[in-house]
């Protein structure tokens, strides 16, 4: 279907309205909804537009909070002539409101990122950014995910631009944005504002975020009759940077065969081999390129005689990833994994653990280094040995896509990654991990 100009005849004074003028017009507007219907943008996201006039910015849904208010403010926008102001009243239960914006296409198989502009007349105002989820049908998948939360850090005093990143929930096909200025559950006064709200895909080939891998692993030395663990395979892969390495007394090989182990796979991988004192862990990080992180993974490796842990692996990504991207070829880390003398144990800390985890990496002395991931577990936690977790079932990263031509492809092209439900070897044991007794 192409637009058809109107002809002046058509549209002439008291020109008869036919059947063939009225379906050009379908037509151009059907046109019109095909040629700009898939943007990718917020539609009135700069709150700009309100034909009919009654305060509410068209393509969003207002409601307001008991005592709110909403208006356009045209004093002081951040972004073209109007912004959105929520006046919160004081007095509990009472509050501002929000906007809801249309329905937005999406894909579960994609990340996206939000931003907005903000501020607000009082700092401690409760002003929220969220997402919601829909099916194909419309219908709600999930509850709200939120973005931005002023009370995390108090809500600025002057246009603040803020950005967020979201990957939607399995089934969603569509997803709307929800901002909300003065929520009901916090009693302080003030006018909260927004504008240019927008949106976009997160991954193109100059916009893919970077993970980091931690390894861990002994390797005995000289005579030493000890069992060693010092062969890893590296997730990130082809796509990891040269590593950083700590330890006593350590050496590495970012490459080599030791024999046997996952080599027989055939896959190429990206392999580090321990050579410090049989009695001390060597430490390699590694940061990589990846658009995944949907499950975090800490693999370890531990003789099953007295439970010793010999390697760990912690890293956002499946060892897989980076490493011919086939789990069943490479379903773990640990090229000296012996059946008969070891066990291997994967440990899926929630968002909530691993921010937990995160906090306590930062050292705050500055004469002493940050601890690595790795670092926190050994000291701070231990194994729920009565545990049986389930293993992951959402879908992960394990490549990115091939034959791509990065120099050709425009900015702005998606990067949809390759992603599998990780199967589970019946051999990997699911734990959870615990706070140590010494430190609750």
């Amino acid at each position: 279907m192409s637009f058809s100009a109107l002809t002046a005849a058509e549209v002439a004074q008291d020109a008869f309205i036919t059947t063939t003028l009225m379906n050009k017009i379908k037509d151009n507007f059907d046109y019109l909804y095909g040629q700009f219907s898939q943007v990718p943008d917020v539609p009135n996201g700069s709150f700009e537009n309100d034909a009919d006039s009654d305060g509410t910015p068209d393509n969003w849904t207002k409601a307001l909070y008991p005592g709110g208010a909403l208006a356009a403010d045209t004093t002081t926008p951040a972004d073209g002539a109007k912004a959105v102001k929520f006046t919160h009243p004081g007095g509990a239960g009472n509050g501002g409101g929000s906007l809801t914006s249309d329905y937005i296409p999406c894909s579960e198989y994609v990340k996206y990122w939000a931003s907005f502009l903000h501020k607000a007349s009082a700092a401690g105002m409760k002003n929220l950014v969220q997402v919601q989820y829909y099916t194909a049908a419309k219908a709600t998948n999930g509850a709200a995910v939120e973005l931005y939360d002023s009370t995390d850090a108090g809500a600025p005093a002057t246009w603040t631009q803020y950005v967020a990143q979201f990957t939607p929930t399995a089934s969603s096909r569509y997803f709307k944005i929800i901002v909300i200025g003065g929520y009901t559950d916090t009693d302080v006064a003030g006018d909260a504002y927004f504008d240019c709200v927008r949106y976009g895909v997160a991954a193109s080939q100059n916009m893919l975020k970077t993970s980091t891998a931690g390894v861990s692993g002994t390797s005995a030395t000289g005579d030493i009759d000890v069992e060693t663990a010092g062969s890893i395979t590296v997730p990130g892969g082809q796509y990891c940077f040269y590593p950083q390495l700590s330890g006593s007394n350590i050496n590495c090989m970012i490459a080599g065969n030791r024999g046997g182990g996952l080599f027989s796979s055939g896959s190429l991988m990206t392999v580090i081999n321990f050579g410090n004192e049989a009695t001390l862990a060597g430490y390699a990080q590694f940061r990589y390129v990846t658009s995944s992180g949907e499950v975090y993974w800490i693999f370890l490796l531990r003789k099953k005689s007295d439970k010793k842990i010999l390697a760990a692996v912690a890293a956002p990504d499946h060892p897989c990833f980076g490493n011919g991207g086939k789990p069943l070829l490479v379903p773990h880390p640990f090229n000296d994994y012996d059946p008969e003398k070891h066990e291997i144990v994967v440990i899926n800390p929630d968002k909530e653990q691993l921010a937990e985890i995160e906090s306590l990496c930062d050292e705050p002395d500055r004469s002493k280094p940050d601890r690595s991931i790795l670092d926190v577990f050994r000291e701070f936690y231990e194994i729920d040995e009565d545990s049986d977790a389930d293993w992951p079932s959402t879908p992960v990263t394990v490549g990115l896509p091939k034959g791509r031509d990065w120099r050709r492809d425009p900015d702005g092209t998606p990067v949809v990654p390759h992603k599998e439900i990780i199967p589970r070897p019946d051999y990997i044991r699911a734990k959870t991990m615990r706070l140590k007794k010494a430190v609750k």
